[in-house]
């Protein structure tokens, strides 16, 4: 990244002395491969090819254009200078700093112009009913919640949604083996999820062995798709028991899947199940099979993408019950009758990438012009292997929470061993929850995650905790300060060359914001801060601040605190809690 600031400033002395036909982009220039050769680059090659001349003579007849504009040094620009092909500008470290430093520079990018603002909508946070949160979930959770903060930053108007899938085989399954569990309304609250989840496995398991079985999980789910098409009275009343049995245990999985909302604090205006849209799905299948876009193949109900290479969208099975895929249209346009986004978001893993060709496929050919996007994900694994809820091998969410809470709070104590048990669990919590965070978005998202609880938490290196502990190092430094005031010393003294590549840090920081909101990859905001943590370590070390001299103290804990504001708000962008003490 480069700062916005000064590149901005270099095109200008370069348009003012160039042909206007010559295109200059911001994406021309770059960082010098050493500081000694410059603070920014400008490769001459497009001036050459648009003038004809040798790329190194157009260089040295640029140094001499420029070097008397900048004469009157008002600019942040001092000199220019030539090496080889390229054009190197040289920053006044003290304007650079005050640039740093100017409370008009914030850390995050400006808005956009209205015009080029949209309404989005972004759909993630999706675990299913009747199973507890596990691992498996949780960079669907952060990433979602990542992309709305940062799309925000921006100027979209974000509405961050979520689809609970609440009726489909898998919970057929499991009220299968619930409603053959005697006393099962009695499971005590703390233990209900879990339940839910060992009835899942046993009943896939008997599925598999039994086609009988197979024949009745069948039967449940049809059953519960007629009662929530056309209400109770549909349903024989013999069968009426799945009803009870499905509200009952689905009470259970809301309570605790709306904890863990609160816990992780999902960014989600509206919230649907799966439950709600089955009368608008059997509608739309209805005329999607009477206008001919979708036919009977084998029993099943399919709309056929072979044209597309997508395969064939299945809608609903030749037992007759719906699929995702046939739920999805519904969703998808309960989302365009209620928000009207211009642009409709699915965060969903890349294992469903077909599928969500099928459904924007699918909904072209209903005529329906509507502007969707995947963001998709690989998965996240841990040391001992893949997970799989139908094999019952799944690290749930709570457990895993207070297993990194519990690494945390060792590297805590052991740095702070005078500190309570309730400080230290406070802080232990928001490393944990920081090293979480910061593992599952520091990956692009076209890479799988193996995560590795020691290194989340680790005080050292990519690491969440690395991050918080620089903006906790801030904290002290400025309550060592005191309260003197940095703002007014008078004076000038040298800018040493840790301040200026700080200041440099800062001042391309809200570029890195913009990047990731642009590319939907907090990725790249996750190495900006690292980038920026590394470098006031640096600084720290080669600059001392409180025993400068006055005007030097000063400008330092300006730096500090300017370096500390923002580290905050990349980590709020995050979800990274800070704290005042590591």
């Amino acid at each position: 990244m480069l700062p916005p600031l000064l590149v901005r400033e270099a095109l200008v002395l370069l348009r003012g002395t160039l042909s206007p036909d010559i295109d200059l982009q911001p994406e021309l220039f770059s960082a010098p491969p050493d500081p000694t050769l410059g603070d920014l680059a400008f490769g001459c090659f497009p001036v050459a090819k648009a003038s004809g001349k040798n790329p190194v003579l157009v260089a040295k007849d640029l140094v001499d254009d420029l070097t008397p504009r900048l004469a009157d040094g008002k600019g942040l620009i001092a000199r220019v200078a030539a090496s080889g092909p390229y054009l190197n500008f040289f920053v006044d470290p003290e304007k650079l700093v005050a640039a740093a430093l100017s409370a008009k520079t914030k850390p995050l990018p400006p808005l956009l112009p209205k015009g080029e603002r949209r309404k989005m909508l972004i759909e993630y946070a999706n675990p299913n009913t009747h199973k507890d949160v596990h691992v498996g979930h949780l960079r669907n959770f952060v990433l979602g919640a990542a992309v709305i903060r940062l799309e925000r930053t921006l100027g979209h108007e974000v509405i961050g949604v979520s689809y609970i899938n609440d009726l489909g085989n898998n919970v057929a399954k499991c009220l299968w083996a619930v409603a053959r569990t005697p006393g099962w309304e009695k499971t005590p609250a703390p233990e209900r999820v879990r339940f839910l989840d060992k009835a899942y496995v046993e009943a896939t398991a008997a599925a598999e062995a039994d086609a009988a079985v197979r024949a009745e999980i069948s039967h449940i789910q049809k059953t519960l798709e007629r009662f929530h098409a056309a209400g109770l009275a549909d349903i024989a009343k013999k069968d009426r028991i799945w009803v009870k049995v499905w509200k009952t245990t689905h009470a259970w999985s809301k309570t605790a899947i709306n904890a863990v909302i609160k816990e992780l604090g999902w960014e989600i205006e509206k919230q649907w199940f799966e439950s709600e849209l089955i009368a608008e799905t059997v509608k739309i299948v209805a005329e999607l099979e009477a206008k001919g876009i979708a036919r009977v193949s084998e029993g099943a109900l399919i709309v056929d993408l072979a044209d597309e290479k997508l395969g064939v969208n299945l809608l609903r099975k030749t037992d007759g019950t719906l699929l995702y895929n046939a739920k999805d249209i519904a969703l998808a346009l309960r989302k365009e009758a209620t928000f009207h986004p211009d642009e409709s978001v699915y965060v969903i893993d890349a294992r469903q990438s077909l599928a969500m060709k099928q459904l924007f496929a699918t909904l072209r050919r209903m005529g329906h012009d509507l502007t969707l996007r995947h963001l998709a994900y690989e998965f996240v694994t841990l040391p001992e292997g893949a997970m799989s809820s139908r094999k019952g091998n799944v690290i749930y969410y709570a457990d895993f929470r207070d297993d990194v809470v519990t690494r945390a709070k060792e590297e805590v104590v052991a740095r702070h061993d005078d500190w309570s048990a309730a400080k230290a669990s406070s802080a232990a919590r928001a490393v944990a929850m920081g090293g979480i965070v910061f593992a599952l978005l520091k990956q692009d998202t076209d890479k799988q995650i193996v995560f590795d609880v020691d290194e989340a938490v680790s005080f050292d290196g990519y690491t969440g905790p690395y991050i918080q502990y620089t903006a906790a190092r801030i904290s002290s430094l400025a309550r060592k300060a005191g309260t003197q005031k940095t703002s007014r010393s008078k004076g000038t003294a040298p800018v040493a060359d840790a301040e200026l590549r700080l200041a440099f840090a800062l001042l391309q920081f809200p570029a890195a914001v913009r990047a990731a909101a642009d590319s939907w990859r907090p990725s790249v905001l996750c190495q900006e801060l690292f980038e920026l943590s590394k470098t006031f370590a640096v600084f720290y070390e080669q600059a001392p601040i409180l025993s400068a001299e006055p005007v030097v103290r000063a400008r330092r804990l300006a730096l500090a605190k300017k370096v500390g504001d923002t580290l905050a708000e990349g980590c709020g962008l995050l979800g990274i809690p800070l704290v005042e003490e590591m």
